[in-house]
C-alpha cells in the first residue's frame, strides 16, 4: 500500500487508493477502482488561487488535484458506478425561483473579491450574492445547479445549490454519516443514503459534513471535497 499527503489550505481532498494483490506487487490507481482497496491519506488542494484582479483560474480548482499516482481524476476510474450527479435535474425549485447551470469562479482582489458562475462559455458572468455565496467560494472551478432569485441580467442571490460535476465526472453531493461502522453518504437533493465501501481514512476525517464525491462507491477509489463544514 502506498500513502501519500500533502497538507494545505484548502478543502479539496483526493484520496486514491493503491491496492496489491497475491503480492505481485503494487497496482495503479486506475485498476485501484476495481479492486477492494486499504486506506489511504488524502491529499488538500488549495481550490481559491491567489489575490491578484483577475478571474483565479491559474490555481487547481476544486477536484483538479493529483492523485496518489500522480495523475488528475478527470474521469472515473474503470469499473465504478458514476456518482451523480447528484440529483439536480430531478429538483424542483421553489414557486418563482429563478435557476441557473454553470461553474464557479472567485474574481476580483482580496478586498474586493467577488463569487460569479459562468453559464456557458462566452456567455456573461452572473454575480452570486447572500449567504450560499460564501459557501459556493469555496468551489471554484466545480459545476453547480443554483436556484434563487434573479437581480437583472448579471446578479443572482442563491437559497441553494447543488454540485453537478467535478472536471466533467458526474458527482454526489451529500453528509457523510456514520453506517455500521463505516460511512454512508446522504444526498442533498433527494436524501437518498449511499454506502462507502471501504472509505479512506482522509475522507473518515469529515463525518458530518457536506461533501461532493466523485468516483467508485463501491470500492473506495473517491476524489472529494468539503463544501461545508459539520
Amino acid at each position: 500500500m502506498t500513502m501519500r499527503r500533502v497538507a494545505a489550505a484548502g478543502t479539496v481532498i483526493v484520496a486514491t487508493v493503491v491496492a496489491s494483490a497475491c503480492g505481485s506487487g503494487d497496482r495503479g490507481a486506475d485498476s485501484a477502482a476495481a479492486s477492494a482497496p486499504a486506506d489511504t491519506a488524502g491529499a488538500s488542494v488549495d481550490a481559491r488561487g491567489d489575490t491578484s484582479n483577475t478571474d483565479r483560474t491559474t490555481p487547481p480548482a476544486a477536484g483538479q488535484g493529483t492523485s496518489a499516482s500522480g495523475s488528475r481524476p478527470g474521469s472515473a476510474p474503470a469499473g465504478s458506478r458514476p456518482g451523480g450527479p447528484s440529483g439536480a435535474a430531478s429538483v424542483r425549485p421553489a414557486a418563482n425561483a429563478d435557476t441557473l447551470r454553470g461553474v464557479i469562479r472567485v474574481v476580483g482582489s482580496a478586498a474586493d473579491e467577488q463569487v460569479v458562475v459562468r453559464p456557458n462559455v462566452g456567455s456573461p458572468a452572473v454575480t452570486l450574492l447572500g449567504k450560499q455565496s460564501a459557501v459556493l467560494g469555496r468551489l471554484s472551478g466545480v459545476d453547480v445547479w443554483l436556484s434563487g432569485k434573479r437581480e437583472g441580467e448579471r446578479r443572482m442571490t442563491v437559497d441553494r445549490f447543488l454540485v453537478h460535476s467535478v472536471d466533467g465526472v458526474p458527482a454526489m453531493d451529500g453528509t457523510l454519516v456514520a453506517r455500521d461502522g463505516g460511512l454512508a453518504i446522504v444526498t442533498t437533493a433527494d436524501h437518498a443514503e449511499h454506502p462507502i465501501v471501504n472509505p479512506p481514512a482522509a475522507l473518515r476525517s469529515h463525518l458530518g459534513a457536506r461533501v461532493w464525491i466523485t468516483g467508485s462507491l463501491e470500492s473506495g477509489a473517491v476524489t472529494f471535497g468539503v463544501i461545508s463544514d459539520r
